[in-house]
Parts: structure tokens; sequence; C-alpha cells
């Protein structure tokens, strides 16, 4: 399965959504990289220490300066303002949040450009997606991790 096609069904589902945005929102953890790593475990894709270290840099550098911008301009749009009128406000929230959209799937492309073939499967999916959360932001309660890692099993 492609990871968009695999990143789209499960994110559909309410249960992974909720637990994406809180590790999103309340741990700084990035959606997409941690999708990719379900999909990975799930094709048993190997990862190894240098392929995980090069995602998370590309991710890196992918979110702070793409995606994360255009998360916080969609956001802020949703907020009343004295100087623009609620619709026009609302119309460039949508066409932001379509480009926030296509940056994600655009991550989600170069990460699956960099994946091995998939293989035998290698490890559980929490310990994967906890080490993986744990370096993309150190203190993120494995709590956290665990509950979306419920939600995709």
């Amino acid at each position: 399965m492609r990871l968009w096609d695999f990143a789209a069904a499960v994110y559909a589902r309410p249960a992974v959504r909720a637990a994406c945005l809180s590790l999103q929102d309340d741990h700084a953890q990035c959606v997409s990289l941690l999708l990719w790593r379900a999909w990975t475990v799930e094709e048993g894709r190997p990862i190894d220490a240098q392929l995980l270290k090069d995602a998370m840099f590309a991710a890196r550098f992918w979110d702070d300066g793409v995606t994360s911008p255009l998360r916080e301009a969609r956001r802020r749009l949703a907020a009343v303002s004295p100087m623009v009128e609620r619709q026009a406000r609302l119309a460039l929230r949508g066409q932001v949040q379509v480009a926030e959209l296509e940056a994600e799937r655009l991550l989600l492309a170069g990460l699956e450009k960099l994946s091995p073939a998939p293989g035998k499967a290698a490890g559980g999916l929490f310990p994967a997606l906890l080490a993986l959360a744990s370096d993309w932001t150190p203190g993120t309660p494995a709590q956290a991790v665990r509950v979306l890692a419920a939600t995709l099993a």
C-alpha cells in the first residue's frame, strides 16, 4: 500500500485523528513522520538508525519551514479579524488548508521514497513509535504514544 493511502485511511478513523492531534498539539510531534513510521512497521520495511536519522532530518526541515507555518496561518485565519471580512478570511483559510494538506502529502511522498522495500516485520508498533517520538521531542509521554499505537492496531 502506498504511504499516502495508508495515512489517509488511518487518519480517517476518529480515534487515530484524535491521538495524532494530541501528539501534534500537546507534544510537538510530526504526525506525518509518525504515520510514516507506523506504515513502515505495518509493511515490514526495515528502518535502521541512519535511515531514521535521515527521515527525521527531512521531516524537521519540511515541517519547520513549510507545514507548521501553514498550520499556524490556517489557525490564525480562524480567529475574528476587525480588518478582514469573515467570508474572505474563511475563503483564504480554506486555501491555506488545501496547501497544508498538500505539504503533508509531499512530505509523505518524500518519506516513502526514502523507505526500503517491504520485508519481514522487525519489532512492534509501539516501540517503533515511542523511539521516534522520543527522538523528535524528548519528554513525550509514553502514554500519549501508546494511545496512538492502540488506535492504529
